[in-house]
């Protein structure tokens, strides 16, 4: 159950950013995102065997602050995508977002 919870977590704070994402710099991306991860890691129900589900898809805000932060440069060719029709080849390069994100912050 705390897995579960861990990814919402990472998302609410994510959602609270939606008005502010995209005018954010890769500088002020990378502090939100640790600053969410320091919430989330001293919650009492904090797992690093997080779950996601699809919070950390491109077109979601958790996936959009992930693409601010690790891939910068490539946020505007990311929001221009339509991800419910996107090729195989978009969706694995955002994975390699998701991957960076687990294992910047020791996540299984």
């Amino acid at each position: 159950m705390g897995n579960h919870i861990v990814g919402n977590m990472f998302a609410s704070g994510a959602n609270a950013l939606v008005p502010y994402l995209d005018n954010f710099s890769q500088k002020e991306a990378k502090n939100a995102l640790d600053n969410i991860w320091n919430f989330v890691k001293e919650s009492y129900y904090f797992s690093d065997d997080a779950e996601f589900d699809d919070f950390t898809n491109p077109d979601k805000p958790l996936g959009k602050l992930l693409i601010k932060v690790f891939a910068f440069d490539k946020y505007d060719k990311y929001s221009a995508i339509d991800w419910e029709n996107a090729s195989d080849a978009d969706w694995e390069e955002s994975d390699e977002l998701y991957w960076q994100f687990k294992k910047k912050y020791g996540l299984c």
